[in-house]
This record gives structure tokens, C-alpha cells and sequence, in this order.
């Protein structure tokens, strides 16, 4: 069993509801065993379970063979401004990129990763002309729309509640994965036409981010159809 796996166990058999008192407590014994098993946290779990909208999910928002220069540097807008955590799993044969966030938060992000991954595409093609470094053009993009979002929606120190928020995401990840490796998502090689005509691009792209106003406060969940307010 996998932790998500326990994880889910877990919450299944601290559930009461059509048990009998006798039920209920021979669930919580195997829920006490499985959690001590996977080092699991019960008393958090029932406190999550207590109040649903301040649970740590997560969520895989595309599979590849290798994660698509554009896929990449979209996740990385989202986990910036749209209150989610992201990363790469690398399987056997493919790569997921994953979500780690409350679901609402994950919701808007989502939806803005399917956004800008279509949109520093459709620059590349727009835009390319005779250039060959597609990977550069995309970074000089990802780089124009993160100065341009950084500079207009500066936000003041971040308030306790986005911290906590952060530090919950963190958490669940390290128990989830464990120890995570990092590597920088830039090109080796970035001093060339293709990143300046990028970045020019990428001043185009107009989006808002997922605090409001930048006062460090998380937007609220949104209504299906009404995430596409986000874009301009």
C-alpha cells in the first residue's frame, strides 16, 4: 500500500457514519495501525476531514514521454501566483506533472496552465519566423510574462494564512514523495535572438493572478465557467 493509498484508508475508517459504536471502534483501531504503519498524522486527518475546503489534495495535470518546454514554464506561472505547488514525477516510460494545493486553488490553476501552455505555443508559431530554438523563445516568453505580472501585481510580505498555506502544501508533499530533488528550468544557453523575440512575446500575454489585487490573499473559490474571468 502506498501512502496516498493509507492516506485514503485512513480517512475511510474514521468515517462514523452507519457504523455501529462496536464498528466504529474496530475501525479506529486498523486506522490507528495503518497510520502508525505510514507515520501519519490521525488528529490532522480529523481536523481536515471536519472541514473539507482546508484539505491538501493534489492533482496530475498531464502525462508525456517528457514534459513539453511550454508545460514546464506554465506550471511554473501557476505555482508563482496561483497558490499551488508543482513538480515532475518521472516514471519508467513518462513523465506527470503535478498539482499540489486546496482544490479550488487547483482548479484555477489548472484551467491557467491549459491557458498559457496553448499561448507560448501559439507565440512560437506566430512568431518564430526562421528561428530554431524553440526552447529559448519559450523561456525569453515565460521571462517577459513573470516581469510583467512580478511588476504589476507586487505583492506586500506574505499575510500568515498564505505561509501557513504554503507550508501545508510542503508538508504534504514531503509525506506524500519524500525528499524532492531540484534542477533549474533554464536553457544552458539564453543570450540569443530567439529569448529576446521570447520575451517581447511574452510582455503580450495578459493574465491576472490568483491573489486579490496582489494583497497576498487567496482568490476565492470560482463557479465552473466563471475561472475564465481570471484572463484578460
Amino acid at each position: 500500500m502506498t501512502r496516498p493509498e493509507a492516506i485514503e484508508k485512513v480517512r475511510k475508517l474514521l468515517k462514523r457514519n452507519g457504523r455501529t459504536d462496536a464498528e466504529a471502534d474496530t475501525a479506529q483501531i486498523l486506522a490507528a495501525a495503518i497510520a502508525e504503519k505510514h507515520g501519519i498524522d490521525i488528529a490532522a486527518l480529523e481536523t481536515d476531514e471536519q472541514n473539507p475546503e482546508s484539505v491538501i489534495t493534489h492533482k496530475v495535470v498531464g502525462k508525456w514521454a517528457t514534459v513539453p518546454d511550454e508545460a514546464v514554464y506554465a506550471s511554473l506561472v501557476c505555482a508563482e501566483f496561483f497558490e499551488v505547488e508543482s513538480f515532475r514525477l518521472r516514471g519508467f516510460l513518462d513523465q506527470e506533472l503535478v498539482f499540489v494545493g486546496l482544490d479550488h486553488h487547483i482548479q484555477v490553476a489548472e484551467y491557467v496552465f491549459g491557458f498559457l501552455k496553448g499561448e507560448f505555443s501559439r507565440q512560437w508559431n506566430w512568431n518564430r519566423g526562421r528561428m530554431k530554438k524553440r526552447k529559448q523563445f519559450i523561456w525569453g516568453c515565460y521571462m517577459g510574462l513573470m516581469g510583467k505580472l512580478r511588476e504589476r501585481f507586487a505583492a506586500p510580505p506574505s499575510n500568515g494564512l498564505v505561509v501557513a498555506w504554503k507550508a501545508k502544501r510542503e508538508k504534504y508533499i514531503a509525506e506524500t514523495w519524500g525528499e524532492m530533488t531540484s534542477s533549474s528550468a533554464a536553457p544552458k544557453e539564453r543570450r540569443c535572438r530567439a529569448m529576446v523575440a521570447g520575451y517581447m512575446a511574452g510582455q503580450d500575454i495578459e493574465i491576472r493572478p490568483g491573489v486579490n489585487g496582489g494583497n497576498g490573499k487567496a482568490a476565492p473559490a470560482l463557479a465552473s465557467g466563471a475561472v475564465k474571468g481570471l484572463l484578460a
